[in-house]
């Protein structure tokens, strides 16, 4: 579904407060639905493009500054220590490292 003039106006404008994260994410992937059919005039097209550019605008900040919160709790003298979260390979999840378990390569190289 196409957004209306008046969300689309918003959508433009950089005053505009930034719509929650999960919204976002939730447009953004109806946006490239519809880029992915082909069906769409190229004026269309770009317009929903520019859209999805926005979007991940929107969606990078938002990640930083949760990311910025969540290390500004996190206490040095504590015990607790930020380190960078990374994402695995194929699952989306933390990576072996992050998590204690061993890799598929590094349980190899053990047993053999």
């Amino acid at each position: 579904m196409p957004p209306s003039p008046k969300a689309r106006a918003k959508a433009n404008d950089p005053e505009a407060a930034p719509i929650p994260f999960e919204a976002a994410l939730e447009r953004l992937e109806a946006v490239v639905e519809s880029l992915e059919t082909g069906d769409l005039a190229l004026e269309v097209a770009l317009e929903r493009f520019e859209e999805g550019v926005r979007l991940v605008g929107g969606c990078s900040e938002q990640l930083k500054s949760a990311e910025r919160r969540v290390e500004s709790l996190v206490e040095a003298g504590g015990g607790l220590v930020a380190e960078p979260f990374e994402l695995g390979e194929n699952s989306g999840e933390a990576s072996g490292e992050a998590s204690g378990e061993a890799s598929g390569e590094d349980a190899e190289e053990e047993a053999g």
